[in-house]
């Protein structure tokens, strides 16, 4: 029984976001059901 697993940070920029910090997502991804969330952090897109 093998599971496939993999987990990626990545910016998610709203439509509306004007700001100098991007909020920072998290998604992980079993056997391809893949979940998404905010982990409650901003980052500087330029870094």
């Amino acid at each position: 029984m093998s599971q496939n697993f993999k987990i990626l940070f990545f910016l998610k920029k709203g439509h509306n976001t004007n700001e100098n910090f991007i909020p920072i997502y998290a998604r992980v991804t079993i056997n391809g059901a893949r979940t998404e969330w905010s982990i409650q952090r901003k980052c500087d897109p330029k870094k």
